[in-house]
């Protein structure tokens, strides 16, 4: 068994609330850059694991996800807060990306 001991920053929960529903994804090798290694909590994703913020978006990135392991979970569900959005993701969620996103409610 493999194993190796990483440290990371703390991450940034953007839930408002505990209660959600989310699906497995593998977020793609073009979200990560050479810069960029980790794709944050909040990123909105298509069904193909790209970035979309858009209404083609079907759900939010619920934690950070490393380049060496792309698998993550999709907030499908759920509470969240646009400020702790804004400071993980870095960006707005667009407005066209929410309203793709109707079980997703924006505080």
């Amino acid at each position: 068994m493999r194993f190796v001991k990483e440290s990371t920053n703390t991450e940034i929960n953007i839930l408002k609330r505990p209660e959600c529903e989310a699906i497995p994804i593998t977020v793609a090798e073009s979200v990560f850059t050479s810069d960029d290694t980790v794709a944050k909590a909040g990123t909105p994703l298509k069904a193909d694991g790209t970035v979309a913020n858009t209404a083609d978006c079907v759900g939010l990135l619920l934690h950070d996800v490393t380049k060496d392991n792309p698998n993550g979970a999709l907030l499908k569900k759920g509470y969240v807060d646009k400020a702790k959005i804004k400071e993980s993701y870095g960006t707005d969620i667009a407005s066209a990306a929410i309203s793709a996103l109707p079980m997703i409610v924006f505080e």
